[in-house]
């Protein structure tokens, strides 16, 4: 199972990097653990850039993104929808997705709560 952890960090106040890669792998420590012992691959990148842009009214918004129907299936992310931004943006496509999914009867209310539930 692909796992990946990010930690978003002022820019303007650069931390450590090495205190960053203890911070993650103690969360993973936590939440997952045994994880050192299946891990194929690890890359840290901490200068990446997230976001290459911020969405502006002068720039259009948010106008353009996708919608979260897709023939054939249903999709969320931080790319997706007329509102919110990054985390905000993917919590609200996931409700949307789920919504139509309902509406569409694509997914019952009952099997979602199983899923859920695994």
């Amino acid at each position: 199972m692909p796992c990946s952890l990010r930690v978003s960090s002022d820019p303007r106040r650069p931390g450590d990097p090495r205190e960053d890669v203890r911070d993650l792998e103690d969360l993973l420590d936590t939440t997952q653990s045994g994880w050192r012992d299946v891990l194929i691959r690890h890359q840290y990148l901490p200068c990446i850039e997230a976001l290459g842009t911020l969405p502006t009214a002068a720039g259009g918004g948010f106008a353009g993104r996708p919608g979260p129907r897709v023939p054939g299936i249903y999709v969320a992310g931080d790319w997706v929808g007329e509102e919110g931004f990054l985390m905000g943006a993917s919590v609200a496509g996931a409700l949307r997705a789920a919504e139509l999914a309902l509406d569409d009867g694509a997914l019952e209310w009952g099997e979602m709560a199983a899923s859920a539930a695994r």
